[in-house]
């Protein structure tokens, strides 16, 4: 419950969208309802063709691990991307100005 309501709580602080809680709150209610009854995780993973319910449990935490490290990389490269374009820009940008007297350190770094 407490998962359930800090996804809540993030949402309406805008820092998720609702889809994504959503997902989140599905999630917390299924593996409630499992922990409660876990018959019905033996049921599903007999459905799917796997023996006991905790390997199937297994299996689709690994996947959804998989996918989560998949999401932060590709995000982290969008991340690298715009601070490098971001980088380049401040760089033409300081480039450009005139220097102004007594704004070099003893590096002859120029700052303002």
């Amino acid at each position: 419950m407490f998962a359930i309501f800090k996804t809540w709580k993030s949402f309406s602080k805008k820092r998720t969208s609702i889809t994504w809680t959503s997902l989140w709150t599905l999630l917390w209610m299924g593996l409630i309802l499992v922990s409660l009854q876990p018959r019905i995780a033996d049921r599903i993973a007999r459905m799917l063709g796997v023996e006991k319910g905790a390997d199937l449990i297994a299996y689709a935490s690994i996947a959804v691990l998989v996918y989560a490290v998949y999401r932060l990389f590709v995000r982290t490269e969008q991340h690298r991307n715009e601070v490098t374009k971001l980088t380049r820009e401040l760089a033409i940008a300081r480039a450009s100005e005139p220097m102004q007297k007594n704004s070099c350190c003893k590096k002859n770094i120029c700052q303002k």
